[in-house]
């Protein structure tokens, strides 16, 4: 059974790979759950992973006017 991606999946991404390709990507991949007010990378971190929305919404932080503040929010079928 695919942990990651069940065939029900409808990430865009994933939507058309088949049992085989889905595999695949499971061996190389991990799910990660990032908690309320967690981070899943800061702007300051070096990092060529790819992230695939699959539940939930995360919000891309800035800095504007020297506060914090959203400048976009991301959720099911976006990609990072």
């Amino acid at each position: 059974m695919n942990k990651l991606f069940p065939q029900q999946s409808d990430h865009p991404l994933f939507r058309y790979f088949t049992d085989a390709e889905r595999q695949k990507v499971e061996k190389i991949s991990e799910v990660k759950k990032i908690a309320q007010g967690g981070y899943l990378i800061r702007a300051s971190e070096i990092d060529s992973t790819l992230f695939a929305v699959e539940d939930g919404h995360l919000d891309i932080i800035g800095v504007r006017d020297g506060k914090p503040a959203v400048v976009a929010t991301v959720g099911p079928g976006d990609v990072l």
